[in-house]
């Protein structure tokens, strides 16, 4: 499988959606003239200042080159949960006080929590869930579109992709909340038991859950570790990375983030490209697209990414096959 131009370094990924729909090119972006405000609920901690939050930055850059100028024409109001679902419900109705044009949320659940206090306000989802999952939030009526990069539905072939590059892993630690990723859960064990891997199921429900559930990884003697992140997991990559390479463990994440970080491998769609669709979306409700009128869209291409170096460094021989497969290798 080769669905993009193969690359090595740190060169982006391209994700292609189900839906065609027409995107208007950068120059093609009209200036907006007047004052619009995005609302952006997040479950996950706020990052330290300075340090990027890959979807919110895709999001923020696709709206500048389609014309939108932070703080004259577009105002755009952030609200963490710090990593407590339970906060989304009422983090939502504070946030529909400042009546925002749109509200953008990152992740199934979060959207699952918050859209009773939304009103008629559209709701735009970037979410790694199961398609059927977050389609089905947008039915009977529910005021809600977005972008699903399908995560779960891709777990059986990552854990494949996995087991060929790395065989001897057969105990393998598969990190996950709870709260957002049982279906990933599902969707690997069929799988597992034909490849004769046992998966040592290692919840992370909190932020503060990560480093004991690396612990509880390296108790269970596992041989490797893969990674099904949402938004409490995912801002954790180099931190995982980094355990997995100190304890010489083979890694796989479905996003290039986490063998841009050290991790070793990756095979998933493009966090970038999903939530620059997002915005894409965002923009076109902005402009007097129906909400109605939006499907959800789902991801259609999917990439492998290989850090040489990890490989190298964990002892890992890539077997031929994979390192053709490849469509991005870093060195």
């Amino acid at each position: 499988m080769r669905n993009a131009p193969r690359m090595t370094g740190h060169g982006g990924l391209a994700l292609a959606l189900l839906t065609v729909l027409f995107v208007p090119g950068i120059s093609d972006a009209q200036p907006t003239s007047h004052l619009v405000k995005i609302g952006i609920v997040n479950a996950a901690v706020m990052p330290p200042p300075g340090v990027p939050f890959p979807i919110l930055d895709a999001v923020r850059g696709r709206l500048r080159e389609l014309g939108y100028v932070e703080g004259k024409t577009l105002l755009t109001d952030v609200r963490w949960a710090g990593g407590n679902y339970d906060k989304l419900p009422e983090m939502a109705r504070e946030l529909v006080k400042g009546k925002p044009d749109v509200i953008v949320v990152i992740g199934s659940k979060t959207a699952e929590l918050v859209l009773d206090a939304t009103g008629t306000i559209p709701v735009v989802a970037i979410t790694c869930e199961p398609f059927p999952l977050v389609a089905a939030l947008a039915h009977h009526g529910r005021n809600l579109t977005g972008v699903t990069c399908m995560s779960p539905e891709t777990v059986p072939k990552r854990l494949e992709l996995f087991n060929q590059v790395v065989p001897r892993a057969t105990r393998i630690a598969f990190l996950y909340n709870p709260l957002d990723g049982e279906e990933g859960l599902e969707a690997a064990k069929a799988t597992a038991a034909a490849l004769k891997v046992t998966l040592i199921p290692v919840p992370v429900r909190s932020a503060a859950d990560l480093e004991p559930a690396l612990e509880v990884a390296h108790r269970e003697r596992v041989e490797g570790i893969f990674v099904h992140p949402d938004v409490l997991i995912g801002p954790r990559r180099a931190r995982i990375a980094e355990f997995a390479l100190q304890h010489r463990l083979p890694s796989i994440d479905p996003f290039s983030i986490f063998p841009e970080v050290g991790g070793l491998m990756s095979y998933g769609s493009s966090l970038t490209e999903m939530s620059r669709r997002a915005a894409e979306q965002v923009d076109r409700l902005l402009k007097g697209a129906k909400i109605a009128d939006l499907p959800i869209e789902q991801a259609m291409r999917f990439y492998l990414t290989i850090n040489l170096k990890t490989a190298k460094a964990l002892g890992v021989t890539i077997p031929p096959a994979v390192l053709l497969r490849a469509d991005q290798l870093i060195e």
